[in-house]
């Protein structure tokens, strides 16, 4: 799952990209110019990073159900159309794509699989709190764009 916890009102994301593979909203990915999709890294990088979301709107036979949790709609299938978020320095997401043992304070980076997880080199992005919860209920992390370090 994605939150925008401190960003910019009206902030433009891109959309213009589809998938190449199968990714869930809170995920880290890159674009790929040439072929007009966004995507997993090749290796581990914290370099042109994006978030990556989608309109949850209910879609098929969610769209019966009185109320449907944006958990259940947060799947982004291969060419599907995602949003981008370029996140900016002092900006707060939440996500709970990650990997095992980040901790606050520690910079992250996007892993291969798409998870954040502690960087291994130079990052704009650090944990600013390890065992926050979306709704009071779903585990993740907060993750704040500072500077390069």
């Amino acid at each position: 799952m994605f939150r925008g916890l401190q960003d910019i009102l009206g902030e433009n994301y891109d959309a213009m990209y589809k998938a190449k593979e199968a990714m869930v909203a809170g995920m880290g990915a890159v674009k790929d110019y040439a072929t007009g999709e966004f995507k997993f890294p090749a290796s581990a990088t914290a370099q042109d990073v994006y978030f990556v979301t989608k309109d949850m709107q209910p879609v098929g036979i969610q769209t019966v159900y009185g109320d449907v949790s944006e958990y259940d709609c947060q799947d982004i299938a291969a060419g599907e159309f995602g949003l981008l978020v370029a996140g900016k320095k002092g900006e707060k997401f939440f996500t709970d794509q990650i990997a095992d043992g980040i901790t606050t304070g520690a910079r992250v980076e996007v892993g291969a699989d798409g998870k954040f997880a502690v960087a291994a080199g130079k990052s704009n992005m650090i944990c600013a709190d390890a065992d926050a919860k979306d709704a009071g209920v779903h585990p993740g992390i907060i993750i704040e764009i500072v500077d390069w370090a």
